[in-house]
């Protein structure tokens, strides 16, 4: 809108400008009806163009209020960097775009479903907001969802957290949209394996009944994986971040570091997965142990159907 304001104001397209100070700046000359034409359209061109860029610095500023709020919503903060890119962005293809415009609308986007208590929603919209589904509506995306098995409806002091599991990025793109380190330790998707076949996860959405793995702390890993049998699986990564991204809190620094011994590391099996807060920051590393013992440490198992 601000734009199309002052391209009318301007009189972008135009051959006519409509005052004598003008008419000075681009080298036009008066006529009797009170417009000018222009005479030099080179210079008229310049100045054209360095208006404009001062209105896209307008808009470019405006698009960041509008993002920095909807940071607020999202919970993730805007880093310099992608500042930069929304600056890139306007320089090279000429205005924010429709990429710009998408994220943020994105929070808003099925916000009218907020108000119910159905879990299925409410979590799915909390991985939508974080980039999962893509360039789907939310109701697209909801519509890939599948409902609760009535079997993990039931409360279970065991496994208190029930949590929608959605894979399909794999570990390193998901990492990314929740701000979690991974890639940027020097790992991919290959990386990360299952500990066994029973273990593997499926790469469509699914629901479990999780705990964080507190009651573990100074236990082993290998141990705490041992113990799983029949529907209980010890914690993989990809649950893990599924379930921290529904309450961060489970894991904190200096005080719980959620062990996922599920999940191997490819070039060393008897080193697990663990996710960890380290310097403020979220990190999945492959680098745990499975054989020894932390008071800090405490691995993670999950029910799913």
């Amino acid at each position: 809108m601000l734009l199309l304001s002052v391209i009318k104001w301007i009189g972008i397209g135009s051959k006519y400008l409509k005052t004598p100070t003008y008419a000075q700046c681009f080298g036009g000359q008066a006529v009797d009806d009170g417009f000018i034409k222009s005479q030099d359209t080179s210079l008229a061109s310049d100045v054209l163009k360095a208006t404009v860029r001062k209105v896209t610095d307008l808009m470019v500023k405006a698009v960041w209020s509008c993002v920095l709020r909807m940071e607020v919503i999202m919970r993730k903060k805007l880093k310099t960097g992608q500042i930069g890119e929304l600056v890139e962005l306007d320089r090279v293809c000429g205005g924010i775009g429709d990429d710009v415009a998408a994220l943020i609308k994105r929070p808003t986007d099925g916000h009218r479903l907020l108000s119910t208590n159905d879990v299925r929603v409410i979590q799915a919209k909390v991985l939508f907001d974080k980039g999962l589904g893509g360039e789907l509506s939310f109701d697209a995306y909801l519509a890939t969802i599948p409902e609760v098995p009535e079997t993990l409806f039931a409360d279970d002091p065991n496994l208190p957290l029930l949590r929608l599991v959605d894979p399909r990025l794999g570990i390193v793109k998901t990492c990314k949209l929740f701000g979690i380190k991974f890639e940027e330790l020097g790992y991919s998707d290959t990386d990360a394996v299952s500990f066994d076949a029973r273990h593997e996860i499926p790469n469509t959405p699914f629901w479990v009944r999780a705990h964080d793995g507190r009651k573990n702390h100074n236990r082993k890993p290998c141990v705490c994986r041992d113990e799983c049998k029949d529907k209980l699986y010890a914690m993989t990564a990809m649950v893990a971040i599924m379930v921290w991204v529904q309450d961060p809190s489970i894991i904190k620094e200096n005080e719980h570091v959620l062990d996922c011994p599920g999940s191997v590391r490819r070039a060393g099996r008897g080193d697990c997965a663990y996710l960890n807060v380290w310097d403020g920051g979220v990190e999945l590393l492959l680098l745990r142990s499975a054989v020894h013992a932390d008071p800090d440490c405490g691995s993670g198992g999950f029910r799913r159907e």
